[in-house]
Parts: C-alpha cells; structure tokens; sequence
C-alpha cells in the first residue's frame, strides 16, 4: 500500500500546559513511523513576539529531520484562524490536525490514513484519551471529553473535534473555520455540521489514538461542570445560527427537563460511584448551558 504525503498541523500559543518541545518529541515517533513524506506546519496563536521559541522548539526537537517543518505565526489570537492558516501553508492534500497539549502513538498517521484510504472518504477522527492526575474525582475520569466512546472503525459520524481528525482537503466543501467562533470555541462543531450537510463522508478510526494532558487546574469539578454549560451554550449558538431551533422557548423548556432528570440520574450514580455518572452529569450541565447566557471562552488565550 502508497501511502501519500501528509501535513500534521498543530496551532500553540504561549504558556501551553505540555512544554511544546515535549509535544514535538512525543511527535517524532508518529512522523518516523509513517511510511509517506510528512509536513509539519506549526502556527503559533500568540502573536510574532513569540514565533522566535516556537522556532527554537522544533529545532531543538529535531523534527526538521524527519519532516519539512514551517512555522508561522497566526494574524490573530484566533483558533479558527489559527487552524486556517495550517490549511494555506499545506504542501499536501492530507492534512491530519492534533492539540498541542497531546501526544500520538507511533502509528496513529498510519492508522488515520488507512481508514481514511480504505473508505474513501474526506473526514477521519481518532479518540483523544485523557490522562488525569492520580486524585482527579472517579466521575471526572468516566467523562467521554471527544465523544470517543462506543465507536467502531470504519463507522459514520456526524461530527468530531480537531483535537485528531485527518481532513482530505480535495472533498471539503464549503468554507473553512468560521472565524466568528475563534474566540469562544465551537468552531470545528460548526465545520463538521456543515460538511456533514454537504454529504461528506467522515468516519471514525478506533486505532487512531492520540493521548491528552488533563492539567489539575481542568481536572475540578468546577471547572467541568464550568465548560459543560459552556459548550451547552456553544451548541445553542450553533444551532440557532444554522437555523436548527424551530422555537428557542421550547428548546429552553425540552433543556431544562433534561437538565433536572440528567442531574438526579447523574448525582445518584456519583453517590454510588457508578462509572456512567460523568455521563449524565455532563449531560445535564451541557442542556443547562443550552438555557443560559455565558461569556467565557473554551479557549481563554485566544
């Protein structure tokens, strides 16, 4: 089997949780073991001043030794700008997107593409497993962060985050990152939604892992229940926007409900130490952010 070029995008800024030379480090077996030619294009999101250290890390890191590597900086603290400006110094057509407080397994290239090539199809995504401090609480650690859970290679799916997705960039249609979200977070949401309208084929590779760095100031039951109700706001915009709410009082009543049943499931089984408690909980704090107003960011730096 060929296996044709590929450009590994990653937007970072500064004072990442994961010192970004580790992450490019952890990056290197992933780009040794992928049988094609690899491109790396970093975009620092935090502006020129900063574009000289990103530099230094992936030199230090030795990657321009396995991969062509270019670094840029973004226009603006902006994450879908950010993410925009990986796909216009693409040299190639496969473009695989990854986080930079993540690190791949040696085969996670390999195994995106082998589904991507097996299906034909535009869109693949891999699970982003989180890894928690050793005191992290037990329903924190059972929450499905990217909606991996119960997934089968090869399956369909409707929608996935950019934390690892490989997009063949011939089959989007459309736009890319809307820029609007950039600052608030939502915007691969909204870019999967569209594509999954425009009939694109996207699916999912179980193998595909990539693992994400939970620091102990995300690892809080404030801060989930916090960014639950967030991107329970988020989906409201989302879905007011493309026009997907028929009547928003009865979208507030339908949360609302689903809120105080998802909340006494949720509170019952974390009393019980049940492992689907994350579940209901985040459920229940996501249909809660559908009924309110809230201004903060999934992604404060930018």
């Amino acid at each position: 089997m060929d296996y044709p070029p590929i450009t590994i995008g990653v937007v970072t800024y500064s004072g990442s949780f994961i010192d970004f030379s580790s992450f490019l480090t952890e990056l290197v077996p992933a780009v040794t073991h992928y049988p094609g030619p690899c491109q790396l294009v970093v975009v620092n999101n935090s502006g020129h001043q900063a574009l000289a250290d990103t530099e230094a890390a992936v030199l230090r890191a030795s990657v321009n030794q396995h991969a062509e590597c270019v670094v840029v900086a973004s226009t603006d603290n902006n994450i879908a700008i950010g993410r925009n400006t990986v796909f216009d110094h693409a040299q190639h057509d496969l473009v695989a997107l990854i986080d930079d407080d993540e690190f791949p397994t040696p085969a996670w290239l390999v195994h995106l593409v082998d589904t991507l090539q097996r299906n034909q199809c535009g869109v693949v995504a891999g699970p982003a497993l989180p890894l928690y401090l050793f005191d992290t609480p037990k329903w924190i650690r059972s929450l499905d962060l990217h909606r991996a859970n119960g997934k089968q290679t090869d399956q369909r799916i409707d929608n996935c985050p950019t934390a690892n997705v490989l997009i063949d960039s011939r089959r989007i249609v459309g736009e890319l990152f809307n820029t609007d979200y950039g600052k608030s977070g939502g915007e691969d949401s909204e870019f999967f939604l569209r594509q999954r309208d425009a009939n694109v084929d996207m699916r999912w590779s179980n193998e595909a892992v990539v693992y994400e760095y939970i620091p102990a100031s995300k690892s809080t039951t404030r801060y989930m229940i916090k960014r639950s109700i967030l991107q329970g706001a988020l989906n409201r915009k989302i879905l007011t926007a493309r026009g997907d709410i028929a009547s928003q009082p009865t979208f507030v009543a339908r949360s609302l409900a689903v809120f105080v049943c998802s909340l006494i499931i949720g509170t019952g089984l974390c009393i019980i130490g049940h492992q689907r408690a994350g579940h209901w909980l985040q459920r229940a704090f996501g249909n809660l952010g559908h009924c309110v107003s809230f201004r903060s960011r999934l992604y404060p730096h930018a």
